[in-house]
Order: structure tokens, then sequence, then C-alpha cells
């Protein structure tokens, strides 16, 4: 194994794990917006100015666009292109 195959596993693994945390954002994003007719009903009782309609739907959309992003750089990764891999990166920072 070489060390031009360590990088490309090492770049693999890397825009896999954020595929997951995108995948997790946009879960608890999901299971929020579930259930936000319980939240609403608490924060009732506190501030009846308060929406909260409108974080889950945000953390939903941030999720996805990571997970869409990170999943083009592990294919990136995975032909060895260069082209993809230098957008992800650059999407990123």
């Amino acid at each position: 194994m070489g060390f031009v195959a360590f990088c490309d596993q090492l770049a693999t693994g890397c825009v896999s794990l954020l595929q997951l945390c995108g995948l997790a954002i946009l879960i608890a994003g999901a299971l929020t917006y579930a259930n936000i007719d319980k939240a609403n009903y608490v924060m009732e009782h506190v501030n009846n100015e308060v929406n909260f309609t409108a974080s889950p739907i945000a953390l939903m959309v941030v999720g996805s666009i990571i997970f869409v992003i990170a999943f083009f750089g592990c294919c990136g990764a995975i032909r060895e292109s260069h082209c993809m891999i230098i957008t992800v990166s650059c999407t990123f920072t």
C-alpha cells in the first residue's frame, strides 16, 4: 500500500464522515419537525410569540446540502477525479 492509496482511503474516510454528519443533521431536523407540536405546546405556556417551525426545516435543508456535497466528494475520491475533489474541498472551506 503506497502513500497515494493511503491518501485516497483517508480522503474517502473523511468525506464519508462528513456524509454521516450531514445525515445526522437531516435526521435531527426531521425528528424535531415530527415532534414540533409537542414543543409548541410547551412553549405556548412560556411565550406566545415564539414559532419553532423554521428551525427544523433549516436543519433539514442544511443536512441535505451537506449530505449531497459529501456524496459527490465520496464519488470523486472513489473515481479519483481531481476536479470533483477540488470542487468539494472548495465548497466545504
